[in-house]
């Protein structure tokens, strides 16, 4: 809608998501390593980053709403993903330098207001997401402390249940 006279070419880098994802898929039913998922998933998201990047160039006005799907790209997988932190400077490289390399190399607006603003909102995503991030990290060491002591609990029961028919029988 944005950008009538790119909508083929647009439908297909969108189109080209879909064997993107299931080759993405297979893969990481293969690797066995959180570093190995790691990279598979930056690559992942550095190619969505790039598709954005590329309408974008296409467009040729680093201030289109296209720069808004990277937020929602930095939304999905920084907060959602379970990141070690050695990763966590790479992602926001690999999601937004695709933006700023356009909007400074290829669309020539490095002077642009847009491309200024737009890193408002930017700072503002890294922001949130690390914020989620936090309040998640709790939320899940919580739950696991939580299922740990449960655990506990439950094998301390079975154990005086186990030692009180031991007793009952003699």
């Amino acid at each position: 809608v944005y950008a009538p006279q790119y909508k083929w070419e647009f439908l297909a880098l969108r189109l080209m998501m879909i064997p993107v994802c299931v080759v993405t898929y297979k893969v990481s039913r293969i690797i066995k390593t959180d570093f190995g998922i790691e990279i598979l998933t930056l690559l992942f998201t550095a190619w969505n980053s790039i598709i954005i990047a590329i309408m974008i160039a296409w467009v040729g006005d680093a201030a289109s709403p296209y720069y808004a799907g990277l937020n929602l790209v930095a939304i999905g997988s920084m907060t959602f993903l379970n990141w070690s932190s050695r990763f966590i400077i790479p992602v926001v490289v690999v999601v937004f330098a695709p933006y700023y390399i356009t909007a400074f190399t290829i669309t020539n607006s490095s002077m642009n207001s847009g491309v200024f603003i737009n890193s408002f909102f930017i700072f503002g995503t890294i922001f949130i997401t690390v914020v989620i991030r936090s309040f998640l990290g709790r939320i899940l060491l919580t739950d696991a402390q939580s299922r740990f002591l449960l655990q506990a609990e439950i094998q301390n029961r079975e154990q005086s249940w186990l030692d009180l028919n031991a007793a009952d029988r003699t």
